[in-house]
């Protein structure tokens, strides 16, 4: 399972794998963030370990928020922080090396398109 926290002014959302399937603990996390100053609505679903929390941004931060769940061991930040999908990261690789040999195909076709004139000038 994939792990991230995504943060906005306002909003914030984690899934992580300590919460999936579990929903006694995704009951105490929305306890927890719900009793918070400034948080607005805590929406869990431990089908997937995703907790979203809707806050005043004025009151407080998702920071704090993220202190409050891994001070109760429900957010372990640094598996959150250094997690990597290595579904993504081969996306990504094979984008980069696809998108790159399609650069460096048009480029010498282009560079052929002038130069080939110029070969066949030559030869004629």
């Amino acid at each position: 399972m994939s792990h991230y926290i995504h943060k906005v002014p306002g909003r914030l959302r984690i899934k992580n794998p300590i919460l999936k399937s579990n929903a006694r603990k995704c009951g105490i996390a929305r306890d927890v963030l719900a009793a918070h100053p400034g948080v607005h609505e805590v929406k869990v679903n431990p089908a997937t370990g995703s907790v979203t929390v809707l806050y005043d941004r004025d009151c407080t931060g998702a920071d704090c928020l993220l202190d409050l769940l891994e001070e109760r061991n429900l957010v372990c930040r640094k598996s959150l922080a250094t997690g990597t999908d290595p579904f993504a990261g081969t996306v990504a690789t094979e984008t980069g090396e696809k998108v790159g040999k399609a650069i460096l195909g048009w480029a010498v076709g282009k560079a052929l398109e002038a130069n080939g004139l110029s070969l066949l000038a030559a030869l004629i």
